[in-house]
């Protein structure tokens, strides 16, 4: 069987590919899955402006958060499994813990939102996600430098508090 080559040698190659070569192999690699096209899609036009792509990503959150089905454990599970595979690929994609940070925030406050506004007693995925959320989200903190620190830890404590 053959062996992959390092990145490194995989670079290397590249840079002596021309353009046109290069171009067709990226094309290639974003019809091969929807990761790499959204990495793709990332790095060629939100990588300047993380601001504007983690607001969007917020209001996404939002918008499929509404959308969890809570009439059943089984609905309730399956789509959450299905939120949280897409928060997955966006947390491989963005490789920056402050964003990854603030994509959990707003999770983790949309899930308290839906916790204590819905009159559902069918919360126990939802509260599992929450713990795990705000578990995360002191982890992430403490990779932060310490003037962000400070602010995030202020948004974690309200969060807790509720």
């Amino acid at each position: 069987m053959q062996k992959n080559p390092t990145l490194a040698q995989l670079k290397k190659e590249i840079q002596t590919l021309p353009a046109e070569k290069i171009i067709a192999l990226i094309t290639k690699l974003g019809k091969f899955n929807a990761l790499n096209k959204q990495l793709i899609t990332y790095e060629l036009f939100d990588a300047e402006t993380p601001e504007t792509y983690i607001s969007d990503l917020k209001v996404e959150i939002n918008d499929a958060l509404n959308l969890i089905k809570l009439d059943s454990w089984y609905n309730q599970k399956k789509t959450f499994k299905k939120f949280m595979k897409t928060i997955g690929n966006y947390k491989k994609i963005m490789a920056n813990n402050e964003m990854e940070l603030q994509m959990h925030l707003a999770i983790a406050t949309k899930i308290y939102h839906i916790l204590t506004h819905e009159k559902y007693d069918i919360n126990f995925i939802i509260e599992a996600q929450l713990f795990k959320s705000i578990s995360l989200i002191k982890k992430l903190i403490d990779t932060l430098h310490q003037d962000l620190q400070y602010d995030y830890l202020k948004q974690y404590k309200k969060l807790v508090n509720h």
